[in-house]
């Protein structure tokens, strides 16, 4: 594991195969990740947040297998957020598109229950000093983004391609290989800012988005960590964004509830 490739051996298999050629990884913005077994089986996750050169947060993840084999994440329990050990600051369900105002410079934890319908999308866009940002999430193309999309474009922006399409069509017209154009301009997940997730499962049903904003006071600026349907992670450093708001949008979907704490982290 690094930042691009991602082998892994079908179920009881032998074979490694690169997953990650057709998006089947598990990166979500850690980069450079290193795993360790535990005692009682889990596999752990740590790695570092790119944006501020060589410096920057180190993030957990548990690595989940499923049925079928595929791989995912969540956020490591220990190290997460609890409602009740959060000091609730809301628990009113805004209307669609409606702002609301965060404390300044506070670490924030979010809960949210989503009911989706046919096609649905949801997304939460996060503004306030600084480049603001939008976190999407698409049922009908089981897409995980963030990106720098407009308020007035929140469904309706161009999408990121995710790596695994993104790099292979990148790599052909500038006619570099895989590894140097990582130096390029495409919004990738190792750069920890804009990316897209593919093959997201879990949220064609009612399901929970987790999130925490995290502020972080040596850059006077946010992190964002998201935990969708408990089966896969996305994580984002928003360099020089202090956020003081948050709207949330829901297209074919309905929000059964949105609960806001303060971290105390």
């Amino acid at each position: 594991m690094g930042w691009t490739g991602f082998w892994q051996t079908e179920k009881d298999g032998e074979v490694f195969r690169d997953v990650a050629a057709q998006g089947y990884d598990i990166y979500d913005g850690v980069g450079v990740p290193m795993a360790v077994r535990t005692d009682e089986g889990r596999v752990i996750l740590a790695g570092w947040l790119y944006g501020h050169g060589w410096g920057s947060l180190i993030v957990h993840r548990e690595i989940l297998q499923f049925e079928n084999g595929r791989l995912g994440t969540r956020w490591l329990p220990e190290c997460s957020p609890a409602a009740e050990d959060c000091e609730l600051l809301s628990a009113k369900v805004p209307e669609n598109g409606e702002k609301t105002a965060l404390p300044a410079k506070t670490s924030l934890y979010f809960e949210f229950e989503i009911e989706p319908g046919e096609n649905a999308k949801f997304a939460l866009r996060f503004s306030g000093r600084g480049e603001a940002c939008v976190f999407l999430l698409d049922t009908a193309e089981k897409i995980a983004e963030i990106s720098s999309a407009g308020e007035d474009e929140i469904f309706s922006h161009k999408p990121i391609l995710p790596a695994y399409l993104a790099i292979p069509k990148a790599c052909e017209r500038e006619n570099a290989d895989y590894v140097v154009y990582l130096k390029g301009e495409e919004d990738l997940h190792y750069k920890a800012k804009n990316s897209a997730l593919p093959h997201v499962e879990g949220i064609d049903k009612p399901y929970r988005l987790r999130a925490v904003l995290h502020y972080e006071p040596k850059t006077d600026s946010n992190f964002l960590d998201f935990e969708i349907a408990g089966r896969r992670t996305l994580v984002s450093n928003r360099v020089g964004l202090r956020a003081e708001c948050i709207a949330v949008y829901a297209q074919h979907a309905k929000i059964l509830s949105q609960k806001t704490f303060r971290w105390e982290e």
